[in-house]
């Protein structure tokens, strides 16, 4: 039992992992990882960030990505609770925006909840906030 745990717990951090490249190398691919099977929430720390549908999420990642900067993201402490079907991240860290001028770091954090569907987790919920 405790092994199923940490396999699953691996699993997880390894999706955001997963965001983390896809945000990096602005790989539209992030739309499907995301996505999936059409049950996901996108909340960011703006108001107007909220996308609650497929267009809406294409339409914010593409603008996210025709950015000059590239998005990364710095998270040294990430914890995984997993309840049967249900599992959340939540992960502290910086949000680093990286420019040919330098490197601008901001705190941030972020919850990441999944469903088990059958044998795969899927996203539901990727909420980010940069705390004032």
């Amino acid at each position: 039992m405790i092994q199923a745990a940490t396999t699953t717990e691996q699993l997880l951090l390894g999706k955001l992992d997963r965001f983390v490249d896809l945000v990096k190398s602005r790989d539209m691919a992030l739309l499907d990882e995301l996505w999936g099977d059409g049950d996901f929430l996108m909340v960011g720390s703006g108001k107007a960030e909220i996308c609650r549908t497929r267009e809406e999420l294409r339409t914010k990642l593409r603008s996210v990505f025709a950015t000059p900067a590239i998005l990364t993201f710095d998270w040294p402490e990430r914890t995984v609770t997993v309840v049967g079907n249900a599992a959340w991240i939540f992960a502290t860290g910086d949000v680093v925006i990286r420019s040919p001028t330098g490197d601008i770091r901001s705190p941030y954090l972020v919850t990441c909840i999944f469903e088990k569907v059958g044998t795969d987790w899927r996203w539901r919920q990727f909420f980010g906030s940069e705390p004032a």
